[in-house]
């Protein structure tokens, strides 16, 4: 098996294997893998493969409940490209049997997307999508062709040998473009309802009892996730691979507003979206490319805003005037333990455990023991009868080695979790508390001296940062003052976003740590030539700008070790007189910086956008980004989006290049005229393209008709 081969992948839902995967190549072969976790190198083993007349295009498995007894391993199905859908047994496989159960022909192109009904009582039904055909027809011209869109079916594996098959519905009238199913989606709680996605964005559910669809919306680009709550059958996720936008759709309410949209990232679309099945509150998307990002559905924010708040908390500490005790508060130790009876347990509260014994037998032994200076079998005695007490006061008598096996013994038999804590403080293991940071940092920030605590929490944050966990380990150095290396962080989790608000944010946050350190920013950095270009073309605006100052330095505020109450400057004071500033002059550097766009990222997305199309997207980014830094209202911040999504559509008509030369030609006098802040010239190109290319190009011309407005209001 080439570990690099191309391959749609399905993981056994059966329990007790979830070792197993299936893959159905696109080289006609299906392969039953196994994976030993417990190994070091958890190598793939093939167990059982199988060739086929056609390459694979989807692939799902089915615990089969219903067929538990004659298939425990559940069952495979295979979408194939020749617009079949085999079934195969996969216990049958890993013994070399390579026959189908049965095959189902009805797509007349290949089959495109594939799921089992995920509800036990209905894991028998799957669901199947296919491309759109085009067909010559020989009773129409030569070269006449015949479009069949994307067809769905429902098949019905109660009789595995020979599935009945039948239609979802009759879908609703279109006179779009032909399309392909690229999804499909059974809700988790109501076993009957059924979502399809296809590639010109629209998304159909359908309700198998009514034998119609019952919820449709549309969406920019073709769909790439369709996605129900796992506990709330009415919402549904739907995400594409043209927009980096996640909607979350109420099917009580509106098919025309999402109830929920995420900006999770900046960039290209998302290849995968699915929600954390342990918890209603996370929902997981797959970004394109290489990329994650996790949302908290309870506060609508995605964890790099988490990651932001607590970033922004760590640092307004350093402006407390007792630092090291709002530290404690920010980490959930709020000094509770200190106070006296109402915190102290009840009998009912200590955890129950094996009771020390005293018999006289083991009295008179241990009696003995001491007599003849034996303490090792005084403390021997003492901690078979569990008396842990007397066994670690026997122990200081009994020189090093003594003491540090009683200390272990009585470690060992701890459950509680602070007895973990105080193993390590005793036994100077801190590596075994990186994984409870705060916990760890609470117990620097409390017993440590101020001398000590910058030095012990940079230890904790180099060990935080080889064990992987970068941005904890940003918030330790933050303790420990250690700006260069608070920066680095900052700066690389920064350049992953690609986006010029991020520069703004960071600059802020660097401005702010070097405040609380009194330390001075490395103002070469390349952070302040992106931060300067952002200057030089009116991308930040006036309160993030470099204004006159005459303060010469930046004030200590070094409240770990003393106390201060310095207030916050602007952020504007970090660029002061030797900092590099946007310049009118001839000097090439200078023109340079305020000609070119800002830092830009070529996204997957503008893959095939030739350099003189990409100032267009320059362009239209750099102004929809000093647009986000505005205080929009809601209606504004509504308009704002569906700009974004108008330019993300523009993105992929450029990319794709789908623009005659005279729209093209249209595009590029609007963008001109946008550069040269001559909103109302702009508008009136828009008005004309709108007015003879609205049929091909509303896609993007729709949202950025109030774009203009927004402009002309907020940037003039």
């Amino acid at each position: 098996m080439d570990p690099r081969a191309n391959a749609a992948t399905a993981w056994s839902p059966v329990k007790d294997l979830g070792n197993l995967f299936a893959l159905g190549t696109t080289s006609s072969e299906l392969h039953l893998v196994s994976l030993d976790f417990s190994a070091v190198d958890a190598a793939p083993h093939v167990v059982g493969l199988v060739p086929t007349p056609a390459p694979f295009r989807t692939l799902a498995w089915s615990p089969a409940t219903k067929h538990a007894a004659a298939h425990p391993w559940g069952l495979v199905a295979g979408g194939l490209e020749d617009g079949t859908v085999s079934i195969w047994d996969p216990t049958q496989i890993s013994t070399g049997h390579i026959d189908a159960l049965s095959t189902v022909s009805k797509h007349k192109g290949a089959v495109t997307a594939l799921q089992f009904n995920p509800n036990k009582d209905s894991s028998h039904l799957l669901a199947s999508g296919g491309a759109y055909v085009s067909t010559t027809s020989l009773d129409l011209l030569p070269c006449s062709h015949v479009f069949r869109d994307g067809d769905v079916w429902i098949m019905s594996v109660n009789n595995v040998a020979a599935p009945g098959v039948f239609s979802p519905g009759t879908a609703l009238d279109s006179t779009s473009a032909p399309s392909e199913i690229t999804s499909v989606s059974w809700n988790t709680t109501a076993p009957y309802i059924l979502a399809t996605g296809d590639s010109s964005g629209h998304v159909t559910v359908w309700d198998l009892k009514q034998k119609k669809p019952c919820f449709n919306v549309s969406v920019y680009g073709a769909i790439s996730s369709l996605a129900w709550s796992p506990h709330e059958g009415f919402l549904l996720l739907t995400a594409t691979r043209q927009s980096p936008l996640v909607h979350i759709w109420d099917l009580r309410a509106s098919n025309s507003v999402p109830l929920v949209e995420l900006h999770g990232h900046h960039g290209g679309g998302i290849v995968s979206a699915a929600w954390c099945p342990h918890g209603s509150v996370h929902q997981l998307d797959e970004l394109t490319p290489d990329a994650f990002c996790d949302w908290k559905l309870t506060t609508l924010t995605s964890i790099d805003d988490d990651q932001a708040r607590h970033t922004w908390s760590f640092l307004k500490v350093l402006f407390e005037p007792d630092a090291r005790k709002q530290l404690l508060v920010h980490l959930g130790f709020d000094g509770a333990a200190d106070l006296p009876s109402a915190v102290l347990p009840s009998p009912s509260d200590v955890e129950s455990g094996p009771l020390p014994t005293f018999t006289a037998a083991s009295e008179a032994s241990i009696t003995r023991s001491l007599l003849v200076g034996n303490f090792d079998a005084a403390v021997d005695v003492c901690l078979a009868n569990n008396q842990l007490a007397n066994a670690l006061l026997l122990a200081t008598c009994g020189g090093p080695e003594l003491w540090h096996r009683t200390q272990e013994a009585f470690f060992s038999r701890q459950t509680r979790p602070f007895m973990q804590i105080v193993a390590a403080i005793i036994k100077n293991e801190l590596d075994t508390l990186v994984l409870q940071w705060k916990q760890t940092l609470a117990i620097l920030s409390t017993y440590s001296k101020s001398d000590e605590f910058p030095a012990l929490c940079d230890q904790l944050a180099w060990r935080l940062l080889k064990s992987g966990d970068a941005f904890a380990a940003s918030l330790c150095f933050i303790c420990a003052m250690n700006m260069p290396k608070t920066v680095e962080l900052w700066t690389a989790a920064a350049s992953s976003h690609g986006h010029p608000a991020a520069t703004v944010h960071l600059v802020e946050q660097i401005h702010v740590l070097a405040q609380g350190t009194g330390q001075s920013p490395d103002l070469d950095a390349p952070v302040y030539e992106a931060f300067a270009a952002l200057v030089g073309l009116n991308l930040v605006s006036p309160s993030h700008r470099p204004v006159e100052s005459t303060d010469d330095g930046i004030p200590s505020t070094n409240t770990f070790i003393a106390d201060t109450s310095t207030p916050l400057t602007p952020v504007s004071q970090i660029l002061q007189h030797d900092a590099p500033r946007p310049s009118t002059t001839s000097s090439s550097h200078s023109a340079d910086s305020v000609d070119r766009p800002p830092p830009f990222v070529r996204t997957a997305a503008m893959a095939n956008i030739s350099e003189d199309d990409l100032g267009i997207v320059e362009t239209l980014t750099a102004l929809l980004s000093l647009l986000s830094f505005q205080k929009l209202s809601g209606a504004e911040a509504k308009q704002l989006a569906e700009a974004v999504k108008a330019k993300d559509a523009l993105v992929a008509k450029l990319n794709a290049a789908d623009l005659s030369p005279t729209v093209l030609d249209s595009v590029h006098d609007m963008a001109a005229a946008l550069q040269r802040r001559d909103f109302k010239a702009a508008q009136q190109v828009h008005v004309a393209l709108t007015s003879s290319h609205w049929a091909l190009q509303k896609e993007w011309l729709r949202g950025l008709k109030p774009f203009y407005q927004l402009c002309i209001k907020r940037l003039k």
